[in-house]
């Protein structure tokens, strides 16, 4: 925030168990315990960055943009200091991680999503900040593939 000054951050906030599944299927494979636990945890690690900046972030709710996209929209553009009446040109295609309904997630995947997020949610959000930091610094391949491929704008299906 303070290399950029005049930047205006945007948050998403979605359901975490919504997040997670949806990272799963979609970048992950579903049948790998290890794929629900690390979404797990990084879907938390994205709710406490978001906390410890929370001042300097507008943040709009994923449900509340599906149901009343124009209010929404108008929200953000007055935040932005844009025409409200602007209208939008979406360069990407509509893309989901399943077709049709949101399967199920498993009980097993669904006990371990549910315990590593609370784990991860009684940690102070400056700690899980500053910890998201060092290891993003320190290690390579620490983040998700998804978050390199939504970064170059990858719009490709292919799971590694």
């Amino acid at each position: 925030m303070k290399w950029f000054p005049d930047a205006r951050f945007i948050a998403v906030k979605r359901k975490r168990g919504d997040v997670i599944r949806s990272n799963v299927y979609k970048f992950g494979r579903p049948s790998s315990i290890l794929d629900w636990l690390r979404n797990a945890i990084w879907t938390v690690v994205y709710e406490k960055v978001i906390s410890v900046y929370n001042k300097h972030i507008y943040t709009m709710q994923y449900e509340d943009l599906l149901l009343k996209p124009n209010k929404e929209k108008s929200r953000l553009f007055a935040y932005l200091g844009l025409d409200t009446n602007q209208e939008l040109e979406n360069k990407w295609e509509a893309d989901s991680a399943y077709n049709g309904l949101a399967p199920p997630i498993p009980l097993c995947n669904r006990i371990i999503m549910e315990v590593a997020a609370c784990g991860f949610a009684l940690l102070p959000a400056r700690f899980v900040s500053a910890l998201a930091r060092f290891r993003v610094k320190h290690k390579k391949g620490i983040l998700p593939k998804w978050f390199f491929r939504v970064y170059r704008g990858d719009r490709s299906l292919n799971r590694e």
